[in-house]
């Protein structure tokens, strides 16, 4: 049986209030990323616990995308300390901010960081994790690396190298 390129999963985020003398901000965090089951039609969050500045929301509908060609970086997620999916988010009028995509892919979720872009992590659920590490296994395989011959530098000149002088040469 092929393996899946890609998973459903849904995003429970919590948004809060950070109070400080007397202004506050919005404050979101990630409570966690839930493998999905099959199709969901309705993508709006629900509002799943509130207790006064503060309530949780689940987002149904995302789905984990995998690409061959980023392969390399579910491997070095995986094996790494603490192996997780990264939820990029986007402003959104109405709740101030949504997940927008979810990834396992290292790379893509620290060029959205780069970019001042909004990323959380959380751990890999042990569903997706099985079917992760599958992925990887059919679709990676480690390259061997490759020992580099060390040039003689010191005898080269812009235009390339520099015939080295002959023993009569130095002498002279």
């Amino acid at each position: 049986m092929p393996v899946p390129d890609e998973f459903p999963v849904t995003v429970i985020m919590e948004q809060g209030r950070i109070a400080r003398a007397g202004w506050s901000l919005p404050n979101w965090k990630l409570i966690g990323v839930v493998a999905g089951r099959g199709e969901v039609r309705d993508t709006t969050p629900q509002t799943i616990h509130a207790e006064g500045d503060t309530r949780q929301l689940l987002w149904p509908g995302l789905r984990l995308h995998l690409y061959r060609d980023a392969a390399e970086s579910y491997w070095h997620n995986l094996v790494g300390r603490k192996p997780s999916l990264f939820v990029i988010c986007e402003p959104d009028p109405d709740t101030g901010l949504r997940p927008a995509r979810v990834t396992a892919n290292y790379d893509e979720a620290g060029a959205y960081m780069e970019t001042d872009g909004q990323v959380f992590s959380a751990p890999i659920p042990p569903e997706i994790y099985r079917l992760l590490e599958e992925y990887v296994m059919t679709h990676y395989s480690p390259q061997e690396g490759k020992q580099r011959k060390r040039k003689g530098w010191k005898h080269e000149t812009s235009e390339g190298p520099r015939p080295r002088a002959g023993r009569a040469a130095r002498r002279g």
